[in-house]
């Protein structure tokens, strides 16, 4: 077995850990290009992948007897976040939805853990930041890409804003920042060194220019960062990389201030040039401006390389410093003079905090405290925003995010679960501070964990104002960190020296008056003879004498179950695509017995049994179709659209009171979309028919009353918005439709008031809005109004109109005149 001591390499490692530690690279290389690894099934199939580097490392370390146990709070903090998500899945809107968030913090938990476990010295963990780094060039590169027109990715390039594989601006420009500064200590690590230094010096006789490929990814990665125009993304970047260059070495502030600054104005020039040129469709103009910005770039590492480098490296650096912060505030002075002395400037400031989409933001953030105070300890599941907003929300918008990751975990998780996520990072920015101020002022360590500690910063403070951790591909980046600063908290400093924080110096200085052992120092276990020293975390911890192997043997059956699940999980939607495949084509024998095996494989998918649902009432399967109701609406007791297909399902099976409350329930679910209420409106028409037909003249009046009733309940309920509410609506405007006073008016009707079902169809049918398909229904109805009014003739010339559309409607005329209306009681 390898042995590490004071993290030099004695050995070469054993085959498991290679293992583990590529499939971990693996795991973090490739989500971004699967659409962010934001949807359940691409996060299913990637935990898996996990689960498996899970087991490769416990069978190395059940094969070293290594049973090391979690003693750092933030092991803890990481396994209770999946644990409280959990918890709130017995409680969850949407059990479908809680279960696949319990399955994605798992995935996060698991990383970290990877990453803890196999991160024994600074080299492994820059080959993990590496990782990150060459994989958003090349998410960079595809972007320009499918700008561009060479590729297609979609909604990789919308409204002139760079997308690529995460396929959400905002999102891209957290990721790339990560990777900026990732690859802004990797130049300086590995390329930034001066000639006769480091190995950039050897590049000749190694072939390996690191100076020259870092310079250019980092060009390529800031490019792309300033295409994605994420203005929240660069407000945020701009004050982490100005806190990250007042924390470095007076000795690298300056290096990495000018490749920085070069690269940035590359950056945004290159950027800004390269998307007028796709929007003008001069993709050869596009290109060419990447070209020379990296030309350029590159130009100047050489010269870095070969002259520039000599002359920073005479000058002070304190005054270096000071003269680039003096000019970088006479700058920023004349920026803001000329803001305010030309409006237009201003107003475009002004406008970064006046934009329609930053005040939606705050408006989903406002809606979602409601839902906090509904359900403050637990939530309401993973998942719960998606499944409940339209209920909370204060005017119409589409928005499946809060766009804050810290309240959406309030939401889902409660104030637990906000305790939880609060935790994790109080923990891990104590850690790293701490590991930060021990290591040497001048070291690679310091840099290190002074790099990781901002780039972590970049995505926890835009997170504030979006949801960036829910594309699971920079949760899987986040967790790395988190766990590689964990590691390298165990981890000794390279070159043997560890340098304790100033408070473990002062505890043991006050030892030193104590008596000591003979010798003056205390004695020690000799070392196993001819045994090399052990690993990092080998040592049997106190508690478990034996060295039984208990949290090894419950993390792998932990891992097993989640692989079971998502293994499940991913055959369901197979088969539910297959099914999808035969119901297009009308072939419901075999769509249903797709959808059945999905179901089965998993049951808590809404969608999968509506649909399956909806394809028993289709194939006239009714006995089966109400045992697959009961067990549907379980499921979807909160989701507007599924309660209003559920009105239609009970509808159809005769069940006159399930199909009234269901519609009902819809529009408490969705309150602002007319949808439902024009749903609400015929169920409760047709309920009041067939009530009527059998004779039941009561609950047929209630039924009556109320869908005539409905045109009241969408004026009074347009009625609370605010002119700012109106201005911000989204999608089409709550309003009583035609299709509302239609069958309002058809209640009316059978109600026995002539005068206002004629006013109502009447309008219905004058309406410019009014749609073909109703029309025929609507003179039907009319002619009956003007028959029980003895006008004979209209009827017959209305229902002469009604027969023109569909010839349908003289048969439901006779059926409809023989139904006698009520007796008005107004």
């Amino acid at each position: 077995m390898a042995a590490y001591s004071k993290g030099i390499k004695t050995t070469q490692r054993p085959s498991l850990y290679r293992w583990a530690y590529w499939g971990l690279m693996a795991l973090i290389f490739f989500p971004p290009f699967f659409r962010g690894l934001f949807f359940p099934e691409d996060q299913q199939k990637v935990l898996m992948l996990a689960v498996v580097c899970l087991w490769l490392v416990c069978l190395w370390k059940f094969k070293g007897r290594d049973f090391t146990t979690p003693k750092h709070p933030l092991d803890f903090l990481m396994l209770a976040l999946p644990a409280v998500y959990l918890i709130s899945v017995f409680n969850a809107a949407n059990y479908g939805y809680a279960v696949n968030e319990v399955l994605r913090y798992s995935l996060y938990f698991l990383v970290y853990w990877l990453g803890w476990q196999l991160i024994q010295n600074d080299s492994d963990a820059e080959k993990l930041l590496l990782t990150i780094f060459a994989s958003a060039v090349l998410v960079a590169l595809a972007g320009f890409a499918t700008a561009s027109g060479l590729i297609y990715i979609s909604a990789g390039y919308l409204s002139s804003r760079i997308g690529s594989t995460f396929q959400y601006s905002n999102t891209l420009a957290s990721f790339l920042a990560v990777a900026a500064l990732l690859g802004v200590y990797a130049w300086d690590r590995f390329g930034g060194s001066r000639p006769g230094e480091g190995p950039a010096a050897n590049w000749v006789t190694e072939r390996i220019p690191y100076s020259y490929l870092l310079a250019a990814g980092n060009f390529i990665v800031l490019a792309a960062f300033f295409g994605t125009r994420s203005r929240g993304g660069m407000l945020v970047t701009a004050g982490i990389l100005l806190v990250y260059l007042i924390g470095l070495s007076a000795k690298k502030r300056v290096p990495v201030l000018t490749h920085l600054l070069v690269n940035v104005i590359l950056g945004y020039i290159t950027a800004d040039r390269f998307i007028q040129s796709v929007d003008s469709l001069q993709a050869t103009a596009a290109w060419l401006w990447i070209a020379g910005g990296l030309v350029l770039a590159l130009s100047f590492q050489a010269w870095y390389n070969y002259r520039l480098g000599d002359l920073l490296n005479r000058i002070n650096p304190r005054l270096a410093t000071r003269a680039l912060l003096g000019s970088a505030a006479a700058v920023f002075v004349v920026g803001a003079g000329y803001a305010v002395l030309h409006s237009n400037a201003a107003e475009a400031f002004r406008s970064v905090f006046s934009d329609t989409s930053l005040q939606a933001r705050f408006t989903f953030m406002r809606d979602a405290l409601p839902m906090i105070g509904d359900r403050p300890l637990l939530g309401w599941g993973g998942g719960g925003w998606k499944e409940v907003y339209q209920s909370y929300q204060s005017y119409q918008y589409n928005s499946t995010m809060v766009h804050s990751y810290y309240l959406q975990a309030a939401v889902e998780a409660g104030i637990l679960g906000l305790a939880v996520v609060m935790g994790i990072w109080g923990t891990f920015l104590y850690t790293a501070w701490k590991s930060y101020r021990s290591a040497a002022a001048e070291g690679t360590r310091r840099f290190l964990v002074w790099s990781i500690l901002m780039a972590a910063l970049v995505v926890g403070i835009h997170s504030i104002i979006d949801f960036d951790i829910a594309l699971a591909a920079l949760g899987i980046c986040l967790w790395t960190l988190f766990g590689t600063v964990r590691s390298l908290r165990d981890c000794p400093e390279p070159g043997g020296v560890e340098v304790k924080p100033v408070k473990a110096i002062e505890r043991n200085e006050d030892k030193s008056s104590k008596p000591q052992p003979e010798g003056g120092k205390k004695k020690r276990k000799a070392a196993p003879a001819g045994g090399p020293e052990p690993v990092r975390g080998q040592e049997n911890q106190k508690g478990d004498p034996a060295g039984r192997p208990r949290w090894l043997t419950g993390l792998a059956v932990f891992g097993l179950l989640l692989f079971l699940v998502s293994l499940s999980f991913t055959l369901g939607r197979g088969m539910y695509e297959k099914s999808m495949e035969y119901l297009s084509k009308n072939n419901y024998s075999k769509g249903i017995e797709m959808l059945e095996m999905a179901v089965g494989l998993n049951p808590i998918n809404s969608d999968y049994r509506s649909i399956l649902l909806i394809s028993y009432i289709k194939s006239g399967q009714k006995d089966k179709a109400e045992a697959q109701a009961q067990k549907a609406s379980a499921l979807i007791r909160y989701n507007g659209a599924a309660l209003m297909n559920m009105s239609s399902v009970y509808l159809n099976l005769g069940k006159n009171q399930e199909a009234v409350q269901y519609a009902q329930r819809a529009v408490e679910a969705m309150p602002w979309e007319y949808v439902r209420y024009e749903n609400l409106a015929y169920i409760q028409l047709q309920s009041g028919i067939r009530e009527l037909a059998a004779g039941n003249k009561e609950t047929a009046r209630r039924y009556l009353e109320s869908a005539a009733g409905v045109p009241e309940i969408v004026k009074a309920k347009a009625g609370e918005l605010n002119e700012q509410q109106k201005l911000a609506w989204q999608g089409p405007e709550l309003t009583v439709t035609p299709t509302v006073s239609l069958h309002a008016g058809e209640a009316q009707y059978l109600l026995g008031r002539w005068p206002q079902a004629e006013s109502s169809i009447s309008g219905a049918l004058s309406s410019p809005s009014a749609e073909e398909r109703w029309k025929g229904e609507g003179y039907t109805w009319l002619a009956l109004v003007k028959d029980r009014q003895g006008k004979i003739d209209e009827a017959n010339e209305l229902l002469g109109k009604s027969t023109a559309i569909d010839s349908s409607w003289a048969s439901a005329y006779e059926t409809l005149k023989r139904l006698e209306p009520l007796a008005d009681k107004v």
